[in-house]
């Protein structure tokens, strides 16, 4: 998976995923409130926003929010 940033492209590696975002680690840490583009494999861009950062001696484990509601999910009809 890789974060864009307006600067820069950081490449890392998901620990676990939800539906309002993810748990990532990252060679470079990038800081809390930093808005990016998440590039999954396979998947449309989504926009994001680095909420919480936890530095590690080989980098950093960073969560991070979508901003948007993702894929549309199926509908479910009374019947």
């Amino acid at each position: 998976m890789r974060l864009e940033t307006e600067d820069r492209a950081v490449s890392g590696w998901t620990l676990n995923a939800s539906v309002g975002g993810l748990r990532v680690v990252i060679e470079n840490s990038l800081d809390p409130g930093t808005e990016l583009t998440v590039w999954l494999d396979g998947r449309a861009p989504r926009p994001g926003r680095i909420t919480w950062v936890q530095d590690e001696p080989d980098g950093s484990i960073v969560g991070v929010c979508f901003l948007d509601e993702g894929e549309p999910r199926p509908s479910r009809s009374s019947s």
